[in-house]
């Protein structure tokens, strides 16, 4: 057994011990009083004297700092992250670039594997074998399995469109597929007629320019006619709460639409102010698993103010607002600051939007998502 110097135990100490605090002061609510930091701090020396007296051998540094930061952190949510300094540049970057991607929505717990929710229309992933229910093991001979769903996420994203290679789990196998990147397919939004509607509005993202494109869409394309309009949001997983509160004010108009819930009471409120185009048009919106952040945001609450029905699937509960805090050496938190909740006082985060009709996963097809608004709607 090696008895070497542990200079790096007690930065690791040292480090550890400061995003205790960090997160205690800022995330963590109830978790700033000093019996809590005192227990935190004792309990941390306690582990680290483990280590250095009873573990079989010194283990690497740079692994063992890394491993405590990621386990700290990414074990308060799904969305809360520690990102080494390459993924931290990587993060920041893809908010003001448009990266390329693979066109596959996940959902990750935290100690599993990521699962596949939904795959875009036209994307990389749709065309690569892939389906919903598949997790996803490795990428590039990367595990997974120690990975946040922001890491995944991110792992998927190029600014080229190389090819990434994932292994499988589905069911009892393993499978190695080829996964191609590409640029996001199409505008934000289309539009199809569809009977029994006044037209299938989809959104694939909710970021700026869709307001600009919903409504340019709609001044074209919507015409007065019996039916709702649909607002499609299946695997719209992508997007900011600015551009929702946008593109919900075309539909509704109101002082205070949600609000998200920050520490010790504080709250950002929501408003809609000004007067809406379309604030008559009856809508229906479509949601599976897919429908995340923002798309749940716009989802929830246009069915608070009963200005649609929702039909699909449970959303997962991911409206939540995140802050990146970037650390000395270059490494960043991605925080979980803010959480949304509804004027109704029900909270969308951790809880999801339920629909007022749900549809069979079994038989998730656009025309089942047609046949139950539809038949939603006309019993009204």
């Amino acid at each position: 057994m090696r008895r070497t110097s542990w200079p790096w135990l007690a930065a690791a100490v040292l480090a550890a011990a400061a995003c205790f605090f960090l997160l205690s002061g800022r995330i963590l609510p109830g978790a700033s009083d000093r019996e809590t930091g005192d227990q935190g701090f004792q309990l941390l020396g306690t582990v680290i004297q483990l280590i250095k007296h009873d573990y079989v051998d010194e283990p690497s540094p740079a692994k063992t700092m890394d491993g405590a930061f990621r386990g700290l952190v990414d074990s308060l949510d799904i969305l809360s992250t520690y990102l080494t300094p390459a993924d931290a540049l990587k993060y920041q970057d893809s908010q003001k670039t448009v990266y390329q991607d693979s066109g596959v929505v996940l959902l990750k717990a935290f100690g599993g594997f990521p699962q596949v929710v939904g795959l875009v229309d036209n994307s990389p992933a749709a065309q690569s074998g892939l389906k919903p229910g598949d997790a996803i093991s490795s990428i590039n001979g990367r595990s997974t399995y120690g990975l946040s769903l922001v890491e995944t996420q991110l792992a998927l994203k190029s600014r080229g469109n190389e090819t990434a290679k994932i292994k499988v789990l589905r069911q009892a196998r393993t499978m190695d597929l080829t996964l191609g990147r590409a640029l996001p397919a199409g505008l934000p939004v289309s539009f199809t007629a569809a009977k029994g509607t006044a037209g299938i509005l989809r959104i694939r993202r909710i970021a700026a320019p869709c307001t600009v494109e919903v409504r340019a869409t709609l001044n074209s394309r919507l015409r007065a006619r019996s039916g709702p309009l649909v607002l499609d949001l299946r695997n719209c997983s992508e997007g900011d709460a600015e551009e929702a509160r946008r593109l919900l004010n075309l539909f509704l108009q109101a002082d205070r639409i949600g609000s998200f819930l920050k520490r010790q009471g504080g709250s950002e409120i929501l408003s809609c102010p000004q007067t809406p185009k379309w604030k008559s048009v009856p809508l229906a919106v479509w949601t599976n698993l897919g429908t995340q952040g923002a798309a749940e945001l716009v989802a929830g609450v246009l069915q608070d103010f009963r200005r649609a029905k929702v039909i699909g699937l449970e959303t997962p509960g991911l409206a939540a607002k995140t802050q990146l805090l970037s650390l000395p050496d270059g490494s960043a938190l991605l925080l979980t600051t803010g959480v949304f909740a509804l004027n109704s006082g029900k909270k969308i985060w951790g809880e999801g939007v339920k629909p007022d009709g749900e549809i069979d996963i079994r038989d998730d097809s656009p025309n089942s998502y047609l046949k139950k608004t539809i038949n939603l709607l006309s019993s009204r």
